[in-house]
């Protein structure tokens, strides 16, 4: 699982103690039997700081072209089409979970140990699709060593920019990335967060920083904890419903 971290006990809600969560701290909240906090109840956000795609690659010899042509292949053929990730609950897997919950489709799940072994299979026509990193698959894909059929977020990759988004291509309303959070204990007084809020987004804002982030497939994502919070808990509901559809349960 990405992330599913749990709070310090007897941290003080003073601001001086933050927490760099992932989107696991959603998707734990379902996943995992046991877990000693609530991400809802017992963090207030500060912003958001990240967000980062999956590309949807397939195997050049599939006969799909778009998105749309893959799902009536995969369609047509259940249980036999297979996609790989770095293991259960993690952010790949979840990608291709969420694209199977909102389609109907009936796939394999292979599990691998990492990003690199996951997506070579596919390049070796092992695997029929993977929901791949940014910068792992970028170059495989220039190369033509795999098809990108779709980004995972709600626009288009700036360094795919002809390649469009699951949504756009076949899947309305889809959208799975692989965000950053910064939070802080819950009891945290409004105004320490709001000046945590307007120090973070300024330093997310800074043109060093988001050179930085480009570099590594990753764009800021800064925001105001209002809508920090409100994505918090939107993509808390999201995958409670693809988590239970799954049957996921990580002891």
């Amino acid at each position: 699982m990405n992330g599913a971290p749990a709070p310090r006990s007897g941290t003080q809600p003073d601001g001086y103690t933050a927490l760099l969560a992932n989107a696991g701290i959603a998707t734990g909240a379902t996943a995992y039997v046991r877990l000693n906090f609530n991400g809802l109840r017992d963090f207030a956000p500060v912003t958001q700081v990240s967000a980062t795609p999956h590309i949807l690659v397939i195997h050049p010899s599939l006969p799909a072209k778009t998105v749309k042509e893959l799902i009536a292949f995969t369609r047509a053929r259940p249980g036999e089409l297979n996609f790989s990730s770095t293991g259960h609950g993690n952010s790949d897997h979840l990608a291709a979970a969420l694209f199977s919950y909102m389609t109907g489709l009936k796939m394999v799940h292979v599990t691998y140990k990492g990003g690199p072994q996951a997506l070579g299979d596919v390049m070796t026509g092992q695997i029929a699709m993977y929901f791949a990193g940014v910068p792992v698959a970028l170059p495989l894909v220039k190369a033509g060593r795999v098809r990108a059929m779709g980004v995972t977020g709600a626009k288009r990759a700036a360094v795919l920019p002809d390649v469009p988004t699951v949504a756009e291509a076949g899947v309305p309303g889809y959208e799975h990335i692989l965000w950053g959070m910064m939070l802080v204990p819950a009891a945290t007084p409004k105004d320490v967060v709001a000046r945590l809020s307007v120090a973070a987004v300024k330093a997310l804002e800074a043109a060093d920083v988001r050179q930085r982030y480009a570099g590594m497939g990753v764009e800021p994502a800064p925001s105001t904890p209002e809508r920090a919070s409100a994505y918090l808990k939107s993509e808390t509901d999201k995958y409670a419903k693809v988590v239970k559809a799954i049957g996921l349960r990580i002891e």
